[in-house]
């Protein structure tokens, strides 16, 4: 089944509102590797261990690693729809 070209469009949208999220996540976990001086991945492994402890800006940053992994997942489905 061919999509209307309506439809692609509004998907192409939703793919750019999705690399503008993606961005905007990308940007706060990275002041955060700066601040802590450590990669995301490295947190997450202390995180999830239970190395960190409770700050709130520890349970951010993990936020921030998974809202924007979701935004990757939805741009990725959207883009094999319209590619």
């Amino acid at each position: 089944m061919a999509l209307n070209s309506h439809v692609i469009e509004s998907l192409k949208r939703e793919s750019f509102l999705f690399s503008s999220a993606i961005t905007y996540y990308n940007h706060l976990i990275k002041d955060m590797e700066n601040k802590y001086e450590k990669s995301t991945e490295q947190f997450l492994k202390e995180f999830e261990g239970g190395i960190l402890g409770d700050s709130q800006e520890f349970f951010d940053w993990y936020a921030y690693v998974r809202l924007r992994n979701g935004w990757i997942e939805m741009q990725k489905a959207i883009d094999e729809v319209i590619n």
